[in-house]
């Protein structure tokens, strides 16, 4: 299922926020996502009423990473969807939810969006999530370094992969055209 913040119940967002910071660290998850209203979508796999995967697109017409000097390369695109992250219940992994809320999340994008991009921790074990990338046409452009280190700051979290604020954690961009 696809929601808009507005559709999300209570529940949910205590499920998202939980699922969110328990993947990354805590304080990682950003309360002003639910705020988004007509950028952010939320992709979510539920069993019962407990959700068991998430996917976040924001929809941008201007890039705000530093990943503008590589996109730069698309001058006349201008609509932008970044797939900020998917999560996996633990219990709930290597079962295909990541890879059914990513083609969720291209099909509804086609005709939206031109390009979709994601960023992908490299020091936390990342296999699965760069191989449902693969396995939907994105390609892996370039690493990011020490990429989440001022958000951290900013936004005072401890990151779950390297332990530490900031965040010393490299990424790897990766693009899909549609």
């Amino acid at each position: 299922m696809v929601c808009l913040s507005s559709q999300l119940s209570d529940s949910d967002k205590i499920q998202i926020k939980t699922l969110v910071n328990n993947a990354f660290g805590q304080g990682y998850f950003d309360e002003s996502l639910f705020l988004n209203e007509n950028t952010a979508y939320w992709f979510l796999e539920k069993q019962n009423d407990d959700i068991i995967g998430l996917s976040l697109i924001l929809l941008q017409s201007k890039i705000e990473l530093e990943l503008i000097d590589y996109l730069m390369h698309f001058p006349d695109i201008s609509r932008f969807a970044y797939k900020k992250y998917s999560v996996v219940q633990a219990s709930q992994r290597r079962r295909g939810i990541a890879k059914k809320l990513t083609k969720r999340a291209i099909s509804f994008l086609t005709g939206k969006v031109e390009i979709i991009y994601s960023t992908v921790w490299k020091n936390i074990s990342s296999e699965g999530i760069r191989r449902v990338l693969q396995n939907h046409d994105f390609i892996k452009i370039r690493d990011l370094f020490s990429h989440w280190g001022n958000d951290s700051i900013k936004r005072k979290y401890t990151c779950h992969g390297c332990k530490s604020s900031p965040c010393i954690c490299d990424a790897e961009l990766w693009i899909r055209q549609l």
